[in-house]
C-alpha cells in the first residue's frame, strides 16, 4: 500500500481480492456529517458460487472516515497496437513501455461518487488494518478505459453480505473458497 494513507510500521495487510475481484461498484455513498463511507458492490460470480440470491450485495461501512483521496490514470495518447504474431514475452513488454507513459491525475472524490453510474470495476482491493484505524486501497477500472485508485481511512470498517453484517475472515472466505474451487477445476456444470 502507498504512503498516500500515511500506514505506520505495524500495520497488517490483507487482500480483498479475492471477493471483490471483477465485481461491479454500484453505490460510494459519503456522509460527512456522520464522518461515514458506505461502498456498494455486485460480485456476481461470488453470488452464484455461494448460492446467494442475485440481489445480493456485499457492502463495505466505514465510520470515523479521516480521510478520502483518488488518483486516475490518464492514458497516453499516444497511438499503441501490438503486431500480429507478436510473442506473449514481447507483447507483456510492449504493453508495460505502453502504461509507463501514463500519468497520475488528481480526481474529485465526489466525482468518483458519481462515477458509478458510468461503471467502476474492481481489480484490486487492500486493506490494512492497525489498533487505531483501517485503510483501504480500492483500484477501480472505470467504464471509459481510465483506471482510479480510490484511498479510504477510517476509525473502523464492518462487512456486510447482503443485511448481514459478518466479519472480515468470513467475507474474504467467500471469494476464497470461489478461487480455490476455480483451481481446482470442478467438473463442468458448476458455477465456476
Amino acid at each position: 500500500m502507498q504512503d498516500r494513507v500515511n500506514l505506520p510500521a505495524d500495520a497488517v495487510t490483507v487482500s480483498l481480492w479475492d471477493t471483490l475481484h471483477d465485481g461491479d461498484v454500484l453505490a460510494i455513498e459519503s456522509d460527512l456529517l456522520a464522518r461515514s463511507l458506505t461502498i456498494v458492490f455486485q460480485v456476481g460470480y461470488v453470488s452464484r458460487f455461494q448460492k446467494l440470491p442475485d440481489e445480493t450485495r456485499f457492502v463495505l461501512k466505514f465510520s470515523g472516515v479521516r480521510s478520502v483521496q483518488c488518483l486516475k490514470s490518464a492514458s497516453w495518447p499516444g497511438e499503441f497496437t501490438v503486431p500480429p504474431g507478436t510473442s506473449r514475452e514481447d507483447e507483456r513488454k510492449l504493453i508495460d513501455d505502453y502504461h509507463s507513459k501514463w500519468r497520475e491525475e488528481s480526481f474529485a472524490w465526489g466525482d468518483l461518487e458519481r462515477t458509478t453510474g458510468a461503471g467502476l470495476e474492481v481489480s484490486n482491493a487492500l486493506l490494512a488494518t492497525a489498533d487505531a484505524f483501517v485503510a483501504l486501497q480500492l483500484g477501480l477500472l472505470v467504464g471509459d478505459g481510465s483506471y482510479v485508485d480510490a484511498f479510504i481511512r477510517a476509525e473502523r470498517i464492518d462487512f456486510f453480505v447482503g443485511e448481514d453484517s459478518v466479519t472480515l475472515g468470513a467475507f474474504s472466505s467467500l471469494g476464497e473458497a470461489y478461487w480455490e474451487a476455480f483451481a481446482n477445476r470442478k467438473p463442468s456444470g458448476s458455477d465456476i
